[in-house]
């Protein structure tokens, strides 16, 4: 499949960045979001298990879009994230979870336990609008250590929009890489 809105040039510096550090930011345009079949695509050719973090999208509708752009489904862990005060449950390749940070920690959990070689995390920006800002911050602290204890990488996406917030501040210190496109 043709990837329409990735240029060689920065899917070889996400790749790079990503192989290169444990636990790295994406920054995004609000319009890139539609790319994010891209950016599944580039990482499933290079990594194993991929466990993906969606906020916004359904993991009927990730998994629809990933058949349809060719990536096995197989390689990815989907945690979905929706709205109410459900316990997590874990379907095949699918962790439901509801949005709260507490839950959602604990998923974070089991999905590293699943042996993911990579988390994506989609994205920051939807759980800033759930969330308070020292909330999130706390949340993605608590993720970036579960990933450094796991030994395994992470990639966080956030939009231009929110570099602005001392969110972005807090991100540079405890990661080990800002990606901006």
């Amino acid at each position: 499949m043709e990837r329409k809105v990735l240029g060689r040039l920065f899917e070889s510096h996400i790749l790079n960045t990503v192989k290169n550090n444990q636990n790295s930011v994406l920054v995004i345009s609000s319009s890139f979001k539609s790319t994010a079949n891209d950016l599944n695509m580039i990482l499933s050719e290079k990594y194993g298990k991929i466990g993906l973090i969606t906020l916004a999208v359904p993991a009927e509708v990730v998994l629809a879009n990933l058949e349809k752009s060719g990536i096995d489904p197989k390689k990815f862990v989907i945690m979905e994230c929706s709205g109410g005060k459900s316990k997590s449950a874990i379907k095949g390749n699918v962790i439901h979870t509801s949005r709260d940070l507490d839950s959602m920690t604990k998923a974070v959990d089991k999905m590293l336990k699943s042996d993911v070689d990579l988390v994506i995390l989609d994205s920051i920006s939807m759980v800033l609008m759930y969330n308070e800002e020292i909330d999130t911050i706390r949340f993605i602290h608590q993720v970036v250590n579960s990933v450094r204890k796991k030994k395994t990488k992470a990639l966080y996406l956030i939009t231009k929009d929110d570099m602005q917030r001392k969110t972005m501040k807090d991100l540079e210190l405890f990661t080990d890489a800002i990606i901006r496109i």
